[in-house]
């Protein structure tokens, strides 16, 4: 269990608001704004951006490095799983991945290790009490509006990445009912499935999304047989053991009561995948399960302490269990058969007090017990 409480003040100009009542600020997209100017009698002119800008959003909030990564802006059909391919293409990042699609990721930035690299969902901290570690590969790109990069100077809400952090943002914006679903298949028998339902109930946007995605593995390689000094054993053979199931669900909504804006989301995850083990010695029947189930929650009040100063609750609850099997030997030194169940509560109180034009006093507390 641990709590802290921390200060600090930066130049970030504080985001715009829009008070106008559209539904549009009400699911919870701060770049809705509009400027108005008066012209002749009875004739006024009202200019509103074309379109969210998740980059523009970033830079008021932050005055060190930041990439704003909009998702739905991406070129082409992205598969649910493809977040480390979509942090690999950005500057100073570099993902390894330690086997075919599905498997373990990990992702340095400007020359960090993957434990000094820090993951939040919507302000909450994604880190894994049994090893610190986040992967990539099991974080969905469906049901994201944007990804946050964050090099060198960090806000204050995400401190104690000394590597950088990335922070994963859900999509709360909803027009009118929409009913969308994706199917797609690749090689080594790669496919996918998604669903998702979005529509507005009173003053909230409620959105639900569930995804099956998959691959048999199973592509060919050199092995050097464990001796790479000596070409001569070496042989191209099938990878074995590598395929993977994962089936997602996510019920979310964002909305407003009252001068209190809500945002709210659960997520339901399952992966089935097999430990191929070193290329020399391959495994044939070691498998991992990962059972995952996590709660989100945000409550703010952008004017509590005047304008500009708002006060906002965030809140997680996470609950993971993992089965590792390896009844050969394959991997380890005898038969293995481990469960292991963990848990995470996090909770944070975060004030914003505006000090003058273009510099802002962030005042934040956290608790967290694994």
């Amino acid at each position: 269990m641990g709590l802290s409480a921390a200060t600090s003040a930066n130049a970030a100009t504080p985001p715009a608001r829009d008070d106008h009542g559209r539904r549009e600020a009400e699911a919870g997209d701060d770049d809705a704004r509009d400027a108005t100017t008066e012209g002749g009698a009875g004739y006024r002119t009202v200019i509103r951006s074309a379109r969210r800008d998740p980059q523009r959003r970033a830079d008021r909030r932050n005055p060190g490095f930041v990439t704003a990564i909009d998702v739905a802006a991406q070129d082409g059909a992205r598969p649910a799983d493809d977040l480390p391919q979509l942090l690999g293409e950005q500057a100073a990042t570099r993902v390894r991945s330690l086997g075919g699609l599905g498997q373990y990721s990990a992702v340095s930035i400007r020359g960090s290790t993957s434990q000094q690299v820090s993951f939040y969902i919507d302000g909450v901290p994604l880190g894994q009490s049994l090893s610190g570690l986040v992967n990539p590969s099991d974080l969905p790109l469906d049901g994201l509006d944007s990804v946050e990069l964050y090099r060198g100077y960090l806000p204050l809400a995400f401190g104690a990445a000394i590597g950088g952090a990335i922070h994963l943002v859900t999509d709360h914006r909803c027009q009118g009912p929409t009913l969308r679903a994706i199917g797609g298949a690749g090689s080594f028998a790669a496919h996918e499935a998604r669903v998702a339902y979005k529509r507005e109930v009173g003053r909230f946007c409620v959105d639900a999304r569930v995804g099956v995605s998959g691959a048999a593995g199973g592509f060919t390689f050199l092995d050097t047989n464990g001796t790479p000094q000596n070409p001569d054993d070496d042989r191209y053979t099938r990878r074995l053991n590598n395929h993977y199931e994962r089936v997602v669900g996510q019920v979310g909504f964002a909305g407003r009561r009252g001068r209190w804006r809500i945002r709210g989301r659960e997520l339901l995850f399952f992966k089935r995948q097999g430990i191929p083990g070193p290329g020399h010695a391959q495994a044939r029947q070691t498998e991992l399960d990962t059972l995952t189930a996590r709660s989100l929650l945000s409550v703010s009040q952008p004017t509590l302490f005047g304008p500009g100063a708002p006060l906002t609750w965030v809140a997680g609850v996470g609950v993971e269990r993992r089965h590792f099997r390896d009844p050969l030997s394959e991997v380890g030194l005898g038969v293995d058969d481990e469960r292991l169940l963990a848990g995470d509560l996090y909770v944070s109180p975060r004030v914003g007090l505006p000090l003058w034009t273009g510099a802002k006093l962030d005042l934040l507390g956290e608790a967290r017990g694994e």
